[in-house]
């Protein structure tokens, strides 16, 4: 029972971002797996503090394709001056190290059953998401 360590993680990650310095790129500890594995986000701050902010999210079956492509991304996107940059970039390479398994849209019982689907799908279900 309880929330998923993942899940609580990419809630507090999404919870920082206004507060970081919008200078470099902040790497930050935003989750914890049930088998230990840190889980890191990298926030790369926007042209302004009112820059909308854009959630890119890879690793979801553990350290594949989608996890390098993401922190592909994350270096280009550092490599543009800060005041060309049209968003601020929060990215979670490898949010999944554990490859538990996930179902969207999650079943069963809340958090007791699926608890990485349930808590995961439930914090970022207002986001837009593209996969």
């Amino acid at each position: 029972m309880g929330y998923s360590k993942i899940a609580v993680g990419m809630a507090f990650a999404i919870s920082l971002v206004p507060a970081l310095p919008l200078n470099g790129a902040e790497h930050r500890d935003v989750g914890l797996t049930q088998s230990g594995v840190r889980i890191e986000a990298v926030v790369v701050g926007g042209a302004s503090s009112s820059s909308a902010t854009v959630l890119l999210v890879g690793g979801l079956a553990g350290n594949d394709e989608s996890a390098r492509i993401v922190a592909q991304e994350v270096q280009k996107f550092e490599t543009l001056r800060q005041d060309r940059r049209p968003f601020q970039l929060v990215a979670i390479s490898l949010s999944n190290p554990d490859k538990s398994r996930l179902q969207f849209p999650p079943t069963g019982v809340a958090y007791r059953e699926n608890p990485v689907g349930n808590a995961g799908g439930r914090k970022l279900q207002p986001a837009l998401i593209r996969i």
